[in-house]
């Protein structure tokens, strides 16, 4: 079930031509950098058994040459990153869970292979983590005027907020720590998650409804 500020319509944009325009002729390159020295941090602030590989990474960042160079260190920063959070889930029942769920161990990281379907409940809980700290700052971004559309870091394809998860992008480690953090201390059940046919993830509604609450950041 969907938290109801999900479901709010954007406010009325004001009308801001200049700010705009000064948002479409932005060096995205620049743009880009800045937003991933700023994942970078917060990552190393996270998990500092990852700081020391996640700076020299950050180190590379000025002399990326293309807004394709700088994905390329944020998806190398990534898997050092998502490497230091890996534990085992603790089950009640466990026998009744699939052997592949009991640890995580990986997330499909990167700008292009973003885990949008998980087939594992963490990464089912992380994704909609992300959907509440997305729904709060779509409404933010419209109401200062900006295009939600138009961002630097992630392509600008039609039915896509690039803005928005560009603006995301910092804010992950954060929500991270706080929703894995409470992850490696609950004790799951079987009926905590639903699996469709194909094999993906999603939370039942109680859960959800707990998530919302251990998703929200200030």
């Amino acid at each position: 079930m969907q938290p109801t500020f999900i479901s709010l319509p954007d406010p009325a944009p004001p009308d801001r031509p200049k700010l705009r325009m000064a948002q479409y002729l932005a060096d995205p390159l620049r743009i880009s950098a800045a937003i991933i020295e700023r994942k970078l941090a917060a990552s190393a602030e996270a998990r500092p058994a990852a700081a020391a590989r996640l700076n020299r990474l950050a180190m590379q960042l000025p002399a990326a040459a293309s807004v394709d160079g700088v994905r390329t260190i944020e998806a190398s920063a990534a898997r050092s990153y998502w490497r230091e959070w890996r534990f085992r889930l603790r089950f009640s029942g466990e026998t009744t869970f699939p052997t592949r769920w009991r640890t995580f161990a990986t997330r499909s990281s990167g700008l292009t292979s973003a885990p949008r379907r998980a087939t594992h409940p963490i990464n089912a809980i992380l994704n909609y983590g992300y959907a509440i700290i997305a729904a709060q700052l779509r409404r933010a971004i419209v109401a200062k005027g900006l295009d939600p559309a138009y961002g630097s870091l992630h392509a600008n394809e039609d039915g896509r907020s690039s803005l928005l998860w560009d603006v995301i992008e910092p804010l992950r480690p954060k929500l991270d720590a706080q929703l894995l953090s409470w992850a490696k201390q609950e004790t799951w059940k079987r009926s905590d998650f639903s699996v469709d046919l194909a094999g993906h993830v999603t939370l039942a509604d109680p859960l959800a409804r707990i998530v919302v609450h251990q998703a929200l950041l200030p």
